[in-house]
C-alpha cells in the first residue's frame, strides 16, 4: 500500500513541476474560458443599454467594453491570480489546475455552452 502511496505521490510531484512553468498562461487561458462563458451576457447587458443609440455610439461603447474592460480585466487579473496559485502549496498545484478547469466546465455547462 505504502509503495502505491509512494508512486502516486511521485507522480503528482512530477505533475507539480510540469505545471509550474505554465503558470502565467494556465491562468491565462482560464480567464479566456471565463470571458468567453460571460462574454454573450455582458454583450446582451450592454446592448439592452446602449440598443437605441446610434452606430458610432454603439461601437464605440462596444470596443470600450470589449477590448479596453475584458482585455484589461485579463491583463491585469492575470498576475494576481498568478501569484495566488504560487502561495498554494506545490503538491497541490496540480489538483488547483484540475479544480479549476471543472469549475469552469461547470460554469459553462450551466450556461449551456458545453
Amino acid at each position: 500500500m505504502s509503495e502505491f502511496v509512494n508512486m502516486l505521490s511521485s507522480f503528482n510531484s512530477q505533475v507539480a513541476t510540469w505545471l509550474a512553468p505554465y503558470l502565467s498562461q494556465i491562468v491565462l487561458i482560464a480567464l479566456i474560458c471565463l470571458t468567453s462563458v460571460y462574454g454573450a451576457s455582458l454583450n446582451k447587458a450592454v446592448k439592452r443599454l446602449i440598443g437605441q443609440q446610434n452606430f458610432v455610439a454603439r461601437t464605440f461603447v462596444f470596443i470600450l467594453v470589449t477590448g479596453v474592460g475584458i482585455g484589461s480585466l485579463i491583463v491585469f487579473v492575470s498576475p494576481y491570480l498568478v501569484s495566488m496559485i504560487k502561495q498554494i502549496d506545490r503538491s497541490y498545484l496540480p489538483l488547483t489546475v484540475l479544480l479549476l478547469f471543472v469549475v469552469l466546465g461547470v460554469l459553462a455547462d450551466r450556461k449551456n455552452q458545453v
